[in-house]
């Protein structure tokens, strides 16, 4: 079977949606397109270039030596590849051809499978015409002849109202009506059919609406903050006013409002299934703000958390991306289309800023040795515009290795170490602290906690050793520790972990140590960077071991 019919329906619509909201905002912002242009014409444009392969400079660790290499080759070719917004012709003979497909899947009773050949998937059909609802809400049509458009999701939302029959006469059969039976399923479905009131409930499966979008209005709170966000958009487009204004009240008690990372929500942990992806989520929740309160300050929040999630994570879900461009397109303060100058001193001298790169003003300055005064560690920024500007600054020298101190900020480690004792029976750790004496034969444990208050993706944890220890993981390999997966590998001088995604929290790495010679050795530090977005870095405290 060749790939282009191995596709999937949901992977299929999913490139259709993000194309036809890629090239509706091409055509709406005349500044991207020449900016794409001159990224695609530059020889020095760092646009195109994968984050991880960006300022390996001041990385701790090389893009070769790490296991992502392929990782930053996919993201470069993707990258690249928007340059295709900019062909119209092409692009239109593409959302056709996936159009076509669509229309050619779909199945008699409406429903769309999840691959072709399969029978007719509820989740596929409400994902599809949920897409289609953001695309009707945004102004955008798939294809020129709305009546294709409306045949395609007219037989569609009839197959959606006799799926929630059939789920209402199940559940009937089952449970008392009475109790909470609403489900995900339910709730999607009374969101997906809320963007379609031009489309009638069928006669038959208005029992089944009605009675849960009366279970809605009753156990709303039961629910997940993404199901709580359709209900509400759901009950305030069919004048549900009352259950909709609970819920946003409700949602905006549980918020987290940040000077830098902007606003956002504890509870909302990532998980596997649909309904627990974080973007997606917050896509939702700046759509509930836009549309059933009219807030301004909170989808300006939810954007803030988003721009800042995708500087230090990799979107590599083209749903999650497209979906949350659909939030940047939703009312709210308007993106700046012209930008001025940000305001760099360092010292009392102000930086010159040179012509930027267009599109994201990106520029790179580099002081040498000679340059470098005691006032330049004073940097102030000053941005004029409305919207979000960072930069880092980076400084590189050389220390005594016992002179170093730990640093971070968001991004923190220490490093820990303890004798292991044993009788034969127990086990326990004795903390080494700076004058513990140590005698060879020693069994170590590295204790390493790592903090850090927002998603990281690819980040990299290296911790030197003094050279009288050996490491007695001698193999490289996988391990999982609190809902994380990462790969240690021990090398001459000292471990490597490399962790693809690091979510906002606390973590402990542990690894065992020999001690094999006497004398005074400095241990060396830990330290940690995200290899995706390097100014977040951090490093332990160095520490002098001696042993008998």
């Amino acid at each position: 079977m060749s790939k282009l019919q191995a596709e999937d329906n949901p992977q299929i619509f999913s490139r259709l949606y993000a194309n036809l909201i890629g090239t509706h905002i091409v055509n709406k912002e005349a500044n991207l397109r020449e900016s794409i242009n001159s990224w695609l014409s530059s020889k020095d444009s760092t646009a195109l270039i994968s984050n991880l392969d960006k300022n390996a400079e001041f990385k701790s660790v090389t893009l070769e030596e790490s296991p992502w290499l392929a990782t930053a080759a996919i993201e470069a070719e993707s990258k690249r590849q928007i340059g295709r917004l900019l062909n119209v012709e092409g692009m239109r003979e593409r959302i056709n051809n996936d159009f076509m497909r669509l229309q050619q899947n779909q199945l008699p009773n409406g429903s769309w499978p999840w691959c072709p050949g399969h029978q007719g998937s509820r989740w596929t059909t409400q994902y599809i015409v949920q897409g289609y609802g953001h695309l009707r809400k945004l102004g955008i049509r798939s294809i020129d002849d709305a009546n294709r458009d409306g045949m395609l999701l007219r037989k569609a939302c009839i197959y959606l109202d006799n799926q929630i029959l059939l789920q209402y006469q199940e559940m009937l059969e089952r449970e008392n009506p009475d109790h909470n039976n609403l489900n995900h399923y339910a709730v999607h479905y009374l969101y997906t059919r809320s963007f379609f009131k031009d489309i009638p409930v069928s006669k038959e499966a208005q029992i089944a609406y009605d009675y849960f979008n009366a279970q809605a209005d009753e156990f709303w709170q039961n629910m997940d903050l993404y199901s709580q966000a359709m209900i509400a958009l759901a009950k305030h487009r069919t004048g549900g006013y009352e259950t909709a204004s609970r819920i946003k009240e409700s949602v905006s008690e549980r918020s987290t409002e940040d000077e830098e990372l902007g606003i956002y929500w504890e509870e909302l942990i990532p998980g596997n299934w649909w309904y627990q992806s974080q973007i997606q989520v917050m896509a939702i929740l700046a759509e509930l703000y836009s549309e059933v309160a009219n807030d301004l300050t909170m989808v300006d929040g939810i954007r803030t958390w988003l721009i800042r999630n995708k500087q230090s994570t990799h979107w590599n879900s083209g749903i999650a991306t497209a979906e949350a461009c659909y939030a940047m397109l939703l009312s709210g303060s308007a993106l700046q289309n012209t930008w001025q100058t940000t305001d760099i001193k360092w010292g009392d001298e102000q930086v010159q800023v040179p012509i930027t790169e267009a599109g994201t003003d990106y520029f790179k300055q580099t002081l040498k040795k000679a340059e470098i005064t005691r006032d330049k560690a004073r940097v102030e920024i000053h941005n004029p515009n409305p919207d979000l500007a960072w930069g880092a600054v980076y400084w590189q020298y050389f220390e005594d290795i016992d002179k170093i101190h730990s640093s971070g900020s968001g991004l923190r480690i220490a490093k820990e170490l303890y004798v292991e004792r044993s009788d034969g029976e127990h086990r326990s750790l004795h903390k080494v602290e700076g004058n513990s004496l140590l005698n060879i034969g020693d069994k170590l444990i590295v204790r390493l906690v790592v903090s850090s208050d927002r998603d990281l993706d690819y980040v990299h944890l290296e911790d030197l050793r003094a050279s009288s220890l050996q490491p007695l993981n001698v193999l490289s390999q996988v391990h999982r520790s609190k809902e994380i997966y990462y790969y240690e590998s021990n090398r001459d001088s000292a471990t490597h972990f490399y962790i693809e995604k690091l979510r906002r929290g606390a973590y402990v790495f542990e690894y065992p140590l020999r001690v094999s010679q006497s004398g005074t050795y400095a241990n060396g530090y830990a330290t940690i960077q995200c290899l995706y977005a390097p100014e977040f870095i951090a490093h332990s405290d160095a520490q002098t071991l001696i042993v008998k």
